[in-house]
């Protein structure tokens, strides 16, 4: 491990030389290089790398997530070691959530465990994206079930339902997720981390895991909605269904205007495609 040490201000030396005068330079510098560390451990507090004291994560301010500023740039919602930012969802026969390892546990619930987002931060309805890792440590059904806003709306991402392997959104149309054309089939396996993304535009649900792309939906036109059982965790939820799962690095960013454009394009031109096929 290499260490930085800074260099020492000209100010500094001079003052210690002016009360060392019979030392050597040198001596004076040793000196500094000293009491330098013993100054910077005597400040638990300060901020190191955007983490805080007791090595959690800054999480989200209003600023942080909506500003223009702020686009393009990931922001925690979770800091990594309390519940502090989050409810835990009274479903009804909901199992513990609790911190162990650096990760969210959800228990085995009867049938939904899972956390609801009570940050200070409003959170944005569109042009935003949000990511995870999640993973399930016992049980067959999905580990994580990712509930988001949606323009004016709310909508499910549902990873290893249905058994274990279904994934897409809940609800279009009033479809869910083993009933629309989102639905594909994922093998997962147990205790392995997958990095789950989702992406919100006006006309466009976009998610993925692991970087493989696994929903493209445009959207307008279309009721976006939730089940009934997942309406508690509004504005923001991740959930398991008769399975004990993990959960961490929970981050938010608001897209950049390059981004909404680009995106913006894509959806004309499948709207184009679309028309000249009907």
């Amino acid at each position: 491990m290499c260490s930085i040490v800074r260099k020492p201000s000209l100010t500094i030396v001079a003052r210690l030389q002016k009360c060392f005068q019979p030392w050597p330079t040198y001596l004076v510098l040793s000196l500094w290089m000293i009491v330098l560390p013993l100054a910077q451990i005597a400040r638990p507090d300060e901020p190191v790398n955007g983490n805080n004291a007791e090595g959690g994560t800054e999480l989200a301010t209003s600023e942080a997530v909506g500003s223009a500023e702020a686009a393009g740039r990931w922001t925690p919602l979770w800091d990594g070691k309390t519940l502090d930012g989050w409810d835990r969802t009274q479903f009804g026969g909901e199992g513990e959530c609790y911190i162990e390892d650096g990760q969210v546990i959800l228990e085995f619930g009867s049938d939904m465990t899972g956390i609801t987002y009570a940050g200070k931060a409003p959170l944005p309805t569109t042009n935003y994206e949000l990511r995870l890792e999640a993973r399930r440590l016992a049980g067959t059904d999905f580990f994580c079930g990712l509930t988001f806003p949606v323009n004016d709306s709310h909508c499910s991402f549902i990873v290893g339902g249905w058994s274990g392997g279904v994934v897409g959104l809940s609800t279009l149309d009033k479809n869910d997720a083993a009933n629309n054309e989102t639905a594909k089939y994922v093998r997962f396996e147990k205790e392995k981390w997958y990095r789950v993304r989702v992406r919100v535009t006006p006309e466009n649900i976009s998610t993925w895991i692991d970087d493989k792309q696994m929903v493209d939906c445009n959207i307008k036109g279309r009721e976006v909605g939730l089940r009934a059982e997942v309406l508690l965790s509004r504005p923001l939820g991740i959930s398991t269904w008769r399975t004990r799962g993990g959960l961490r690095n929970i981050e938010i960013r608001k897209l950049t205007d390059e981004e909404v454009a680009e995106q913006n394009e894509r959806d004309k031109s499948n709207d184009g495609a679309k028309n000249s096929n009907e």
